[in-house]
């Protein structure tokens, strides 16, 4: 059997729910030769996707094992302490992967540079393998500069990769000019087959935000503007589905704005599910302040939605403003309403912008097309010619 053929196992250290991480594991099904997926994340089990064979899920402790979320009086300690506690019980998974997984392990792929990556770093250390981290965007445009710490905790992250993956290609520049010279451009990709692109069910009165209800997402920015189009358009409706802290704000306006009976709030939900909320509306808008490449954003293309989103750095990179999509300043509450109450009444330039964005995805950002570059790296990262 040729190298490129043997059978060996991945390390996929993440802390994602089912839903996006689900969609992250369908990439492998169009890998030539499937790799054994081993995955280490936190929370409750999950169901493994049936479609991939052999996998296995090693769950850590539930609950929060590192907290890099502030800095107060004594965080050099508390971070330092949190950071033994963690790698200690990094340790133990090791222990646990080495009991359970008999194809030889090969690789380490950590997705979000902190504190995943650090884990990471251990883990590829431990088995002896190469390690490639994924940055997904917040944890470089954000958690990086939160302090000093960060900052030395996440370049030990990544000057110990083997390769970076930026979704981005602003992603890639930060990291190259933060003087990480590894990195590489591989967006997120999407099942298209998966979206169908008929309006027959959605309304063009509808508009649909998907996404963590926290403050880089601006769900409360959409939630003022969505008031302003309400006046305009009489029918219209929207549809915002995630978790965050932000969710309790959200309801709490929703309520005292009285548009109870125009904003639906949906929980995280299975991957099936919002793939069927987005057949619900025609208009989908994305207002965060910083991205890497939402998998949201790149859903929503595949389903043929109209996109409206911010002008961010990420969004400018494969959007174009009247062409693929409505772009608006970040944080203009008056131009996001605008471009909606625009889009919502232009059939025509609906179609348009929506026509081309699916292209545009399954062109760029299909999950066959991804899967392809990302095994060649992989078998880089093995030296497999």
């Amino acid at each position: 059997m040729s190298k490129t053929r043997e059978a060996y196992a991945v390390v996929l250290v993440c802390d994602f729910q089912y839903g996006l991480l689900s969609r992250i594991l369908d990439v492998y099904r169009f890998f030539e030769r499937t790799p054994r997926i081993v995955i280490v994340r936190r929370g409750r089990p999950i169901n493994l996707d049936p479609r991939l064979p052999s996998q296995l899920e090693v769950v850590p402790l539930p609950g929060p094992i590192l907290g890099f979320e502030s800095l107060g009086l004594l965080a050099l300690l508390s971070t330092m302490f949190s950071v033994i506690v963690y790698l200690a019980h990094g340790f133990a998974l090791y222990l646990k992967i080495r009991g359970h997984v008999v194809l030889p392990i090969r690789l380490v792929h950590a997705h979000v540079v902190l504190p995943q990556g650090l884990l990471g770093v251990l883990l590829a250390r431990l088995l002896k393998v190469p390690l490639l981290i994924t940055a997904a965007g917040t944890d470089v445009n954000v958690d990086m500069n939160r302090s000093i710490v960060h900052r030395a905790l996440s370049l030990f992250v990544l000057r110990n990769a083997f390769r970076t993956i930026a979704v981005s290609k602003p992603l890639q520049s930060i990291l190259n000019q933060t003087g990480i010279a590894n990195v590489i451009y591989l967006p997120n990709s999407v099942d298209t087959s998966s979206f169908s692109t008929t309006t027959k069910s959605a309304s063009g009165n509808s508009i649909l935000f998907v996404g963590s209800m926290v403050a880089a997402k601006r769900p409360l920015l959409l939630l003022r503007a969505f008031e302003r189009v309400a006046r305009e358009v009489p029918g219209a409706t929207l549809l915002m589905c995630g978790e965050g802290p932000l969710r309790r704000s959200l309801e709490e306006e929703i309520e005292s704005k009285g548009l109870r009976d125009r904003v639906s709030l949906f929980p995280n939900m299975s991957p099936q599910s919002v793939t069927a909320l987005y057949s619900q509306a025609n208009v989908f808008v994305l207002p965060s302040v910083s991205e890497g490449l939402s998998l949201a954003l790149l859903e929503a293309m595949a389903a043929g939605k109209a996109i409206v989103a911010s002008r961010n750095e990420s969004h400018q990179a494969i959007l174009k403003h009247g062409e693929n999509s409505l772009l608006f300043e970040v944080d203009n509450c008056e131009e996001l309403a605008l471009q909606v109450v625009r889009v919502i009444t232009d059939e025509k330039l609906r179609h348009r912008i929506s026509e081309s964005a699916r292209q545009l995805c399954e062109k760029q950002f299909s999950n066959e097309f991804v899967a392809k570059k990302l095994e060649n790296l992989y078998l880089t990262a093995l030296n497999v010619e």
